[in-house]
């Protein structure tokens, strides 16, 4: 009975931490806060998923590849002047580091929870861009200026991006990713 207990509250954590998988990739373009809290709810339901794995020497290379960024900031802050602001950017890049954590030492994902995964970042995009279209739109026809000014750069560039809160490199590589 144990047995079966232990087994259903596996497959109920494997879905949660699915859920909170999904719900950071879907949060994504429009705050970076929110997305970090949903990445922490990702890593704690991972810990309990975590598994020691077979050290294959493809495998550990990659999740030492991932990783060697994360650990060269570490080492940078011998060099760095301001301390506080070294700990604040490795706070902000700590996701280099608990992503492949997560991910090595976890069950694989099967084919169908990598394409929710994905499914949830392509929507979370589409819905950004239609939300950066509208604000364009509703911007240039209040101020009552010709739609040949839908190409200018204020309406192109930074201004695109501004309703949603991201930076415009961000998001254009996010369209491309969700494109590939």
């Amino acid at each position: 009975m144990s047995a079966n207990l232990l087994h259903y509250l596996r497959i109920n954590l494997t879905k949660i931490n699915l859920s909170f998988l999904c719900l950071t990739v879907f949060i994504l373009p429009y705050s970076i806060k929110y997305s970090n809290i949903s990445l922490t709810a990702f890593f704690i339901t991972s810990l309990p998923l975590l598994k020691v794995p077979k050290f294959y020497h493809k495998e550990l290379t990659l999740f030492l590849i991932f990783i060697s960024l994360y650990i060269v900031l570490i080492f940078s802050m011998i060099h760095t002047e301001d301390l506080k602001d070294g700990l604040f950017h490795l706070e902000v890049k700590l996701s280099l580091l608990l992503f492949p954590l997560c991910f090595y030492f976890r069950n694989k994902f099967n084919y169908e929870e990598i394409r929710i995964v994905f499914i949830s970042f392509i929507s979370s995009v589409t819905i950004a861009s239609l939300v950066s279209f509208i604000d364009v739109f509703t911007n240039l026809f209040q101020s009552e200026e010709s739609i040949a000014k839908l190409y200018s750069y204020y309406y192109t560039y930074i201004h695109f991006t501004k309703y949603i809160g991201m930076s415009p490199s961000y998001f254009s590589s996010y369209v491309l990713l969700s494109i590939l």
